[in-house]
């Protein structure tokens, strides 16, 4: 049965009731399920237009009795006290949030419909929508139901600049879907819920709506006999039809995991997604980037490298001056970092108990950072929140130019197949990076282009190599072609 819920909220023009922090500190963790006691999981961040966060997640009461709860940040800095907003008779989970234009909060989460799953938590078979408009939340309505109860996995959701929502999920076949596995599409406008659409016959949808209207969906195929190659499709009329698909990241008997995709404010486009890129059997969180409008990508550049941890999940967000930010949690804790002016800064770790997991980032106008996640070893176990303002240390990171030129020894070394070779630019420069065997012979070319003063990367996957010592001649010129910076550094290649 449902009932109305009512939420009072006051609205001022501007942010308030900032947490502690500086332009270069996280604030201090606060728990904000309290006082629930249940077990939480899959929680999602919003930040409307004054800046203040809501947040959902789904809470796994007893055996069936799973519900999704709400919390806000009101206009004082008091976080409301969560309320049940699934309040259903059947298990409720994985729920995601997303603002429109116009203000309005939207809720997708899984409802299971059927029998009960023999153990928590339960798989959904049915995804749901409300809507809060104003204080007050709109009837759960179903806008997809699987006639098999074997759960749906986790949606992505999005909004675009005219107020529709856009959800797209992964669903395994039965009588309602076909016999096909496959990726759908939605799509709410002002009339209502539009017809299904299948987007592609794949798996692990992430979407994202850019400034332009156009939809990118990043997904997991092994439709070249490699596991789980990164490959994307776009969208340019809201989902009625999609491109062909680009291979962003080929897998090469390495498998990626949990794709997302982002549009950062100069039109690039950013994947990260999990994967084993150091072959040590601990996944890592890995990033490619695409000038084209995602025609053509990046070579994989592992933004863990150096941390030994199990990463497992992460969230992004596109920021000021072209920034994209990435949290990502290993080994329990949870690391940060910047990618400005085409590299990453080094992760900085900013929580942790050996025990956080299920992370989900916003950023809001004025360049403020919100950060949720699920903590199972602090006291008391719970959805925690965290924010930093990132207006002043962006702009720091894109500005930021090196001393002398340097190119760093590569790493891993040795390695089997891939390792980064990081080189340091303090002025712009044509950079020649090229790799050669024992007896001279070229190999490969990393790098032959103009690059800007700045910290930058290269990788080299060496799949198709056979082992051996090999040779980075590293060669840097001015516009006149003087030589400025010449060194040569040995790789360990150990297949």
């Amino acid at each position: 049965m449902f009932r109305r819920m009512i939420l009072f909220c006051a609205c001022i023009v501007g942010c308030a009731g900032l947490e502690n922090k500086s332009s270069s500190q996280w604030s201090v963790p606060r728990n904000i399920s309290s006082p629930r006691s249940g077990l939480p999981a899959f929680p999602s961040i919003a930040v409307d237009s004054l800046c203040n966060p809501h947040v959902v997640w789904g809470e796994i009461i007893g055996s069936s009795s799973d519900e999704v709860y709400y919390v806000f940040k009101q206009v004082n800095g008091v976080w409301s006290i969560p309320s049940n907003v699934s309040q259903t008779s059947t298990p409720s989970s994985q729920p995601r949030v997303v603002f429109d234009p116009m203000g309005s909060l939207h809720l997708i989460w899984g409802e299971r419909i059927g029998p009960p799953s023999p153990r928590p938590p339960q798989p959904p078979t049915d995804l749901f929508w409300r809507v809060k408009s104003g204080s007050e939340w709109s009837q759960p309505i179903s806008i997809f139901h699987r006639a098999t109860p074997s759960g749906i996995p986790p949606h992505s959701v999005a909004s675009d600049s005219s107020g529709s929502i856009h959800v797209i999920w992964y669903a395994p076949p039965d009588s309602v879907v076909g016999s096909e596995v496959g990726i759908f599409h939605r799509r709410r406008t002002s009339s209502g819920w539009q017809s299904l659409q299948r987007v592609k016959p794949a798996q692990s949808p992430s979407l994202w709506v850019d400034r332009g209207g156009t939809l990118s969906c990043v997904y997991l195929s092994s439709d070249t006999g490699d596991i789980n190659n990164v490959y994307v499709t776009y969208s340019s009329n809201n989902g009625t039809s999609w491109s062909d698909s680009v291979l962003a990241s080929r897998s090469r008997l390495q498998p990626a995991y949990f794709p997302r995709l982002v549009v950062d404010s100069n039109g690039k486009r950013h994947v990260v997604f999990l994967k084993d890129f150091d072959n040590n059997l601990l996944p890592d969180a890995v990033f490619a980037v695409s000038s084209t409008n995602g025609t053509s990508w990046s070579q994989p550049v592992n933004l863990t490298a150096g941390i030994s941890a199990n990463f497992f999940t992460f969230s992004c967000v596109p920021g000021a001056h072209g920034s994209v930010h990435v949290v990502f949690g290993g080994g329990g804790n949870l690391y940060y970092s910047v990618y400005a002016d085409t590299s990453w800064s080094s992760p900085q770790q900013i929580g942790g108990t050996g025990n956080a997991t299920e992370t989900s980032l916003a950023i809001d106008s004025r360049n403020t950072l919100h950060l949720v996640w699920v903590d199972y070893a602090l006291a008391p176990q719970g959805v925690y929140y965290l924010q930093r303002d990132v207006s002043v240390s962006v702009k720091e990171q894109s500005l930021r130019i090196p001393q002398v030129f340097s190119l760093r020894q590569n790493f891993p070394n040795p390695f089997n197949p891939s390792t980064q070779i990081h080189f340091e630019l303090p002025e712009r420069v044509h950079v020649s990076l090229t790799i050669y065997d024992l007896l001279g012979r070229k190999v490969t070319e990393l790098v032959k282009e103009v690059r800007e003063a700045g910290y930058h990367i290269a990788s080299w996957n060496a799949d198709g190599v056979a082992s051996g010592m090999y040779f980075a001649r590293f060669i840097a010129t001015n516009v006149s072609g003087s030589v400025r910076y010449l060194k040569v550094s040995k790789l360990v290649l150990a297949k």
